[in-house]
């Protein structure tokens, strides 16, 4: 963690008032050595797709690196990619900073460039998995027991105004048996499968002014009908700020209220919960409000928050980790399993009780706190991360879950800890984005605008199940000879198998790949063979592809460049080459001949004169840095069995 904080900070420096956030295999291709780079508003390059409001931010120019700032509340706020693509939700004049730089620094001034978004798009996702569960398939009815699941009111009302049901009013409607069941499709988030089900009453309740159904003879108030099952489908939609679930014309969601309603069954959103969903219909006249809830009730936030014990995860990879502002809190920094054991955190017990009262309990050892907190006195002369004693190794504070839109924040008063004390502004302002919450997990990530943390919980004092990868038994230098001899792979499992830095010493602090991250890059099928005989075959695996940096200038590569604003893929031939094993100062280098493909190809310095320095071998593992200047790649590779 000392390492990350040190790039953080000297980077921080550099850019003064500029944040600067991680860089990617995308981001940096060679450092120029030459003077501050010069910025040419012409190289600006902004592109607008309309059809998905993704915007692509490109800078033309080579050994340089552009600084995008946005000051519209979009995330990442600051990034350095270079192809930088982003997604607008909401229409409207939007415009972004730029600044360069090369490795002597950033060129004075900067330009702003304007861009216009057409329309405006929402992410379904959170509503999506409410509306039809994590099991992908979810059983609603009406919510009889509650008031005001049946109501109208004025049109642009919530639709109770006018009238609203008493408690289990319609129960001789058969309305109460009828199932509305929403289910997902190929991953679809924006829509899916409906199918509405009469159930055991096998009809549907109508209004008597609608003339779509025929009215018993006779009958001078709402009446119920004899209806059949429906296998249809849903989609969300958006118009203003609004969210609605529209179906197909003649599609039963319930009480008809109208010849609107059936023609063009629209529902705006007004709440849409776990275990509760309110809907309005609304034809211009009247708004008709329906209240909804599960079949078989789910648990809810508070209850799965509230019903255990929350500990580290320790046996799993990134249960700390950090990354970029505005991200998952895991690009830059991950810890490994138990690798925190000698900082009290796995000592720490979190208690959400259902009064609202928050509990922390530590081991002797207190608080794990960061070293750039200024809110906390370290030891005399530490220079990394400690720990802080609490009296009686006890806090109790209070504890909120708060909704903002699709989102879920875990709220606690100031000067509370979760454990870890990442800085002062997550000390002075606790608020946790829950990006995951199950009976048994919890994933949390607090962000000051700077850096994103993450912290993965779980309800056993023992953590969550062991990572299943075994490296086996480390071997010694001189032990590298036989080691290597084998086939291997990509061992994309871990946090970090992938990344970049600034040495062959420190290849992973600019940029770290999280867990299968480049599972669709052609990357993780292919194949590296040392033999005893000192040759060496690379396999492109299934795909016959090999990854490649954006910045190469060379053949094969470039020839397959084609539109790629980012690394790429390249189809190549198995190639059979020789390696070279050398020690040094007490390293151990693997050296190739010029031209020989070692998987992702990052510069054409390296392909010119492929070396790696060993930074460890297992009986199962084998990790090595690329020998290059200005930057370095870290390679996790596993036995292929």
């Amino acid at each position: 963690m000392k390492k990350i904080f040190q790039y953080i900070f000297g980077m921080v420096a550099l850019l003064a008032a500029t944040s600067l956030v991680s860089c990617s295999p995308e981001d940096i291709n060679e450092v120029n050595s030459g003077a501050l780079p010069t910025l040419n508003a012409d190289n600006i390059v902004i592109t607008v797709n309309d059809s998905t409001n993704q915007v692509t931010f490109k800078y033309n120019g080579t050994g340089v690196m552009p600084i995008w700032k946005f000051s519209d509340g979009s995330t990442p706020s600051i990034s350095t990619k270079n192809g930088l693509e982003k997604i607008y939700t909401t229409a409207g004049e939007y415009s972004v900073e730029v600044r360069l730089m090369n490795a002597n620094g950033i060129a004075d001034g900067s330009v702003v460039k304007t861009f216009t978004i057409a329309n405006s798009i929402i992410d379904y996702t959170a509503y999506f998995t409410r509306l039809c569960g994590s099991e992908g398939t979810k059983t609603w009815m009406i919510a009889a027991d509650e008031v005001g699941h049946i109501g109208c009111g004025e049109s642009g009302s919530d639709g109770t105004g006018w009238y609203s049901a008493a408690a289990n009013e319609k129960s001789a409607s058969g309305m109460y048996e009828n199932r509305f069941v929403f289910s997902t499709v190929d991953g679809n988030t924006e829509g899916g499968a409906y199918t509405y089900d009469p159930g055991t009453s096998g009809t549907i309740f109508v209004n008597i002014g609608c003339t779509v159904f025929t009215a018993p003879s006779g009958a001078t108030e709402d009446y119920s009908v004899a209806s059949e099952k429906q296998e249809t489908t849903f989609a969300f939609s958006v118009s203003g700020s609004d969210l609605y679930i529209t179906f197909p014309a003649q599609t039963l969601v319930g009480y008809v209220a109208n010849d609107d309603m059936y023609s063009n069954p629209t529902f705006r959103v007004l709440s849409l919960r776990e275990n509760k969903m309110e809907l309005v219909y609304d034809n211009g006249s009247i708004a008709w409000h329906f209240t909804y809830c599960p079949e078989t009730a789910e648990l809810t936030k508070e209850e799965m928050l509230t019903q255990s014990t929350w500990y580290f995860d320790k046996n799993t990879a990134g249960h700390v980790a950090c990354g970029e502002t505005g991200s998952d809190g895991t690009g830059w920094w991950s810890a490994a399993p138990n690798e925190k054991a000698d900082f009290g955190l796995y000592d720490m017990a979190f208690k959400f009780d259902t009064d609202g009262t928050y509990t922390l309990t530590t081991g002797d050892l207190g608080i794990y706190v960061n070293i750039g907190c200024t809110v906390f006195t370290a030891p005399e002369g530490e220079t990394s991360d400690y720990n802080v004693a609490i009296a009686g190794n006890t806090v109790t504070s209070t504890w909120s879950l708060v909704e903002e839109g699709s989102d879920t924040y875990l709220v606690l008063p100031a000067n509370t800890p979760l454990g870890y004390v990442p800085n002062d502004d997550i000390y002075a302002s606790p608020r946790f984005k829950v990006i995951e919450l199950t009976e048994s997990s919890l994933v949390l990530v607090c962000d000051n605008g700077t850096i994103a943390w993450q912290y993965r919980l779980v309800t056993s004092t023992d953590g969550g199940d062991t990572d299943v990868f075994d490296e086996g038994e480390e071997l010694l230098g001189s032990e590298y000879a036989q080691g290597i001899i084998g086939s291997w792979t990509w061992e994309s499992s871990t946090y970090g198998h992938f990344g970049c830095g600034p040495s062959v010493d420190d290849a992973s602090s600019w940029w770290s790949a999280p867990v299968d991250d480049k599972a669709e890059k052609g990357l993780y099928d292919d194949v590296l063979t040392f033999n005893s005989d000192g040759s060496y075959v690379f396999n492109p695996g299934d795909g016959g592809t090999v990854y490649v940096n954006i910045g190469l200038t060379i053949s094969p590569f470039v020839d397959q460049k084609g539109e790629a604003t980012e690394d790429y893929q390249v189809t190549v031939s198995e190639q059979t080459s020789t390696y070279t094993l050398s020690e040094s100062g007490g390293s151990y280098y693997i050296t190739f001949p010029a031209n020989t493909i070692v998987s992702y190809v990052p510069s054409d310095d390296f392909y010119a004169a492929p070396q790696v320095k060993i930074v460890k071998v297992c009986e199962n593992v084998i990790e090595f840095n690329t020998v290059q200047s200005g930057i370095s790649w870290h390679y996790r590779l596993k036995r292929v069995e």
